[in-house]
C-alpha cells in the first residue's frame, strides 16, 4: 500500500511554445511569475520587447491584481529585476486604483530613487499623463527613506 508514491491524474495541456515545438501549458500566476523573473524588457531571439510587454498586459488582466504586485515586490526585492518591475507597476496603476495597499505597493516596489522616475516614464510614456494618487502617496513614503548621499547619487 503506498501512501506518498501514488500516480496523480493526467492534466497534461500541450500547447506550442515560441519555437514551434511541444511544451507544457502553465497557469496564468506561473507564466506571469516566470516571465518577470527571466524577462529583462529587450529584444530576444523568437520576440522583442514591445511583444514582451504585450505579453505582460495580456497576462496581468487573467491574474489577481494583489498577486501580480507581491509578485513584482519580489522580483524587484529578492532578484532584482528593475525593468520588468517598473513596467509592471505601471501598468498596476489602473487595477490598484482605489485600494488600500497600493501606496504601500508603490513604497515597496522602489529601492533606489531612480526607481521612482523610471516607473513615472513608464506610466507616462504607455498608460496616460495623470498620476495616480496612489503612486504620489507611495512614493511620498519612499522618498523620505532616502538620504541626503542616496539622493545626489541617483539625481536625473
Amino acid at each position: 500500500m503506498a501512501r506518498f508514491n501514488a500516480t496523480l491524474p493526467k492534466q497534461k495541456t500541450l500547447t506550442n511554445n515560441l519555437a514551434g515545438g511541444q511544451a507544457y501549458s502553465q497557469s496564468d500566476e506561473l507564466a506571469l511569475v516566470s516571465f518577470l523573473l527571466t524577462s529583462f524588457v529587450s529584444d530576444q531571439f523568437y520576440r522583442s520587447s514591445d511583444q514582451s510587454l504585450n505579453e505582460l498586459k495580456k497576462l496581468l488582466i487573467k491574474v489577481d491584481p494583489v498577486f501580480a504586485a507581491k509578485a513584482a515586490i519580489y522580483a524587484r526585492d529578492k532578484f532584482g529585476m528593475r525593468s520588468v518591475a517598473h513596467a509592471l507597476a505601471g501598468e498596476l496603476a489602473k487595477y490598484l486604483s482605489g485600494k488600500d495597499f497600493a501606496k504601500n505597493f508603490y513604497d515597496k516596489i522602489v529601492v533606489r530613487p531612480d526607481d521612482m522616475m523610471e516607473i513615472l516614464a513608464y506610466y507616462n510614456t504607455n498608460c496616460g499623463t495623470k498620476i495616480p494618487n496612489s503612486i504620489k502617496k507611495g512614493f511620498a513614503k519612499s522618498f523620505d527613506r532616502f538620504d541626503g548621499y542616496q539622493l545626489s547619487k541617483w539625481k536625473k
